[in-house]
């Protein structure tokens, strides 16, 4: 399992600590999403990209 830890806060807009499920790759329809519950902030994303590259095996 490969999950990020994103705590809530002012700027993220999130109301409770939540994980980035890296290891569950998956895509979604645009017609099947909600409304926006938060955003990433650059730091966040940046790990986040980090990650999936590891985890693709994209990673040099």
């Amino acid at each position: 399992m490969l999950r990020i830890k994103v705590a809530p806060s002012p700027e993220n807009g999130l109301r409770a600590a939540s994980r980035l499920m890296v290891d569950k790759v998956t895509t979604v329809p645009k017609s099947r999403l909600g409304q926006r519950i938060g955003r990433l902030a650059d730091d966040d994303l940046l790990r986040l990209n980090r990650s999936l590259l590891v985890f693709l095996g994209l990673a040099r």
